[in-house]
């Protein structure tokens, strides 16, 4: 911060720029940890970040998995607009969680938010069949900031054995039991970003079709269980982006499940991942729009 008289000038500029609007056509010499509102391209502070949460139900957190700098700016997001709620009552949901494992998981929790569990502990504990000796550990930081704020642990998905039926055979061969009221598929957008992404591997177009029926599936069951299952007001939902790219999704069958009730999303980019030309693609798309409300950078793009 600068803080010397003789540099009040400088703060001044500095403060100004900090909340003009700016395009990624323009030089920036830092991306990490920079926040995004796609409506209009201004860059926003935290604390004005989590004012543009008041009121809001759902905060879709649409990750890269298992990437450590993603999760912390997943929690840093929590907290800023928790900051702003911190007497509301809130649901942290994560996709990685089975809903017929609700139980043990909301047993985990408890002994997390006790102390009687930390850590790696609670990780094994949420995930007592894992191969690896910690598994996830990179999400601690969003169960930290949870538990810190009496928050609490919803499960939402289907299990992969669940899954297996659709997967292998189309919504048609669904368990009894495992597809919504109401379920519907995705539309032809997220259909043809699902083929898009899927046909570059061995996967022949009838088994891209069962896998898209699994996603639509996935997204549905979730969506579901987020609006029934919590009565909090503030629901959080950690989820892998292409589930919630472009408002789609996962996004769209919270809102019809829970039509009366805002979604906003925010998308998390690593942009290591990119060359900092390859960027203003990865967050706006000529035919389908902004990746998401807002979009939250780490990391610094890779060189050209």
């Amino acid at each position: 911060m600068l803080v010397g008289r003789g540099d009040l000038a400088l703060s001044v500029i500095v403060l100004v720029l900090t909340q003009l609007t700016f395009g990624l056509g323009d030089a920036m010499a830092n991306f990490d940890q920079k926040i995004l509102r796609m409506s209009d391209r201004k860059e926003m502070l935290s604390k004005e970040f989590g004012r543009e949460f008041d009121g809001i139900r759902y905060v879709v957190l649409a990750e890269v998995h298992d990437n450590l700098a993603v999760q912390k700016a997943q929690a840093a997001s929590m907290q800023a607009i928790l900051n702003r709620q911190s007497r509301v009552d809130f649901t942290t949901a994560w996709e990685f969680l089975d809903f017929s494992d609700q139980a043990s998981v909301a047993d985990a929790y408890s002994r997390f938010h006790s102390g009687e569990f930390v850590g790696d502990q609670f990780m094994k504990l949420l995930f007592p069949s894992a191969s690896s000796s910690v598994p996830h550990p990179s999400y601690l930081p969003i169960f930290n900031v949870t538990s810190e704020h009496n928050g609490h642990l919803l499960s939402t998905n289907l299990s992969r054995s669940e899954k297996a039926p659709v997967v292998q055979g189309g919504i048609a061969n669904a368990m009894p039991g495992t597809v919504p009221d109401g379920f519907a598929m995705g539309g032809a957008g997220y259909e043809k970003r699902f083929t898009d992404v899927m046909s570059g591997g061995h996967a022949n177009q009838s088994q891209i079709a069962n896998y898209f029926a699994a996603q639509c599936l996935t997204d549905d069951v979730i969506a579901k269980h987020l609006v029934e299952e919590s009565s909090d007001f503030l629901k959080f939902l950690v989820i892998g982006s292409f589930h919630a790219d472009y408002n789609d999704g996962v996004v769209k069958r919270i809102q019809v499940r829970d039509a009366e009730s805002e979604v906003k999303v925010i998308r998390f980019i690593d942009v290591s991942d990119y060359a900092e030309s390859e960027i203003e693609a990865a967050i706006q798309d000529p035919a389908y729009g902004a990746v998401g409300d807002y979009v939250w950078f780490v990391n610094e793009p890779a060189a050209e």
